[in-house]
């Protein structure tokens, strides 16, 4: 919902290159345009926010993370723990290894980490690799390891 100056769309008026506010003020179309284009910038950034985070320590335990991807960019290995709670059931967590720094997925407290040939690290820098719980408690590894 656009709003300028704390008033609503529901709130103004346009005529020709002003927008005229109920209470009598007036906005440019440039103004407004200037508002709404920040304020879309804004919810990009924020939604951008919700679904990536980045990784620089070397112990991670991701927490109802599920459908986000983690950035790894460290020059050292970046150790995860799947508890539990990363994510819901069905859900999957993604991983990328920015960094050279390879990422390494271990069990956690009740739960299992299945991987084809237990592989449970990536293969090297830009690798990307999954996690996703299938069983309450299980976890499969999909992706780029080694």
């Amino acid at each position: 919902m656009w709003k300028h100056g704390g008033k609503s769309e529901a709130d103004v008026v346009i005529d020709g290159t002003d927008i005229e506010l109920v209470d009598g003020g007036i906005v440019t179309v440039t103004e407004a345009i200037s508002d709404l284009s920040t304020e879309v910038t804004n919810l990009e950034t924020n939604k951008q926010n919700k679904l990536t985070t980045e990784i620089k320590t070397s112990d991670f335990a991701p927490l109802n993370e599920g459908e986000k991807l983690f950035i790894c960019d460290s020059a050292t290995s970046i150790t995860v723990t799947i508890n539990l709670d990363a994510c819901a059931l069905l859900e999957t967590i993604y991983f990328y290894q920015k960094g050279a720094g390879k990422v390494l997925i271990i069990d956690g407290t009740g739960t299992t980490v299945a991987s084809l040939y237990s592989s449970f690290k990536t293969s090297g820098q830009y690798a990307e690799i999954a996690i996703q719980q299938v069983e309450t408690g299980v976890f499969v590894m999909l992706g780029q390891t080694e």
